[in-house]
């Protein structure tokens, strides 16, 4: 569904992301991980248009997407969440999620807000103003906002940031459903556990290039991978 090639950005003398290349296959889970500094985020605002790469392609579907605007890429079925919640916060959960439709036509538009209010668990929130809720249910809340827009992939960012142990299970098994209705996902998390509960295939970046690639199990007991989250005293 989605090829990298050669992605490279440079920001004056500073190359965040160094001609990194990977595909993500329809129904897939993918993680992209790596320390803070390692262009995971740069390489989503790549992906999705946010910013243009100074080298290198992206294509979609087999069709080359390399610096498409956002808004279009949305229409093809590209959509991402991000680090901070970009929610509009006097509005309701209702309201929010009815702006992500935009995308849909007729009827299609009343039928997907409440099913995705019953799958993000989020049905009793409806008439809560998107500031009111518990920071967890906010971030559930932005990527329903996300699954309005009628995704084919969706890419998060750091969706579990700041959640307890509690707010990050239910988001494990909310994503368990999504996973199920075969929508495709790029997702670039720090917890560990979060990665290999979710992730079929995980991608590791550092310093802007990719050093790992593989599924969860074998990727996260990698000499290299460990050094970088732990430093190298862990082998001494």
């Amino acid at each position: 569904m989605l090829a990298i090639e050669a992605l490279t950005k440079r920001f004056g003398g500073v190359v965040a992301v160094d001609s990194v290349s990977f595909g993500v296959n329809a129904g897939e889970v993918v993680g992209l991980i790596g320390p803070n500094g390692a262009g995971k985020t740069t390489v989503l605002n790549l992906v999705t248009g946010f910013s243009r790469p100074s080298a290198g392609k992206v294509l979609f579907n087999g069709k080359e997407v390399t610096g498409t605007p956002p808004y279009a890429l949305a229409k093809l079925g590209i959509v991402r969440t991000f680090q901070t919640t970009s929610l509009f916060s006097r509005m309701t959960v209702l309201e929010n999620i009815r702006i992500g439709t935009h995308l849909r036509a007729g009827r299609r538009k009343s039928q997907a807000i409440g099913a995705i209010l019953e799958e993000m668990s989020l049905a009793k929130f409806r008439d809560f103003a998107a500031n009111s809720l518990p920071y967890g249910v906010q971030r559930r809340l932005e990527i329903a906002v996300a699954l309005a827009a009628d995704p084919k992939l969706l890419l998060l960012d750091e969706p579990a940031a700041g959640m307890n142990p509690e707010e990050t299970h239910r988001l494990i098994e909310d994503l368990k459903l999504i996973i199920k209705k075969n929508i495709t996902i790029i997702l670039v998390e720090h917890n560990m556990r979060f990665v290999a509960q979710v992730c079929q295939r995980i991608v590791v970046l550092h310093r802007g290039r990719k050093i790992a690639e593989g599924v969860p199990g074998e990727v996260l007991e990698l000499p290299q991978v460990i050094e970088i989250y732990l430093g190298k005293r862990r082998y001494a």
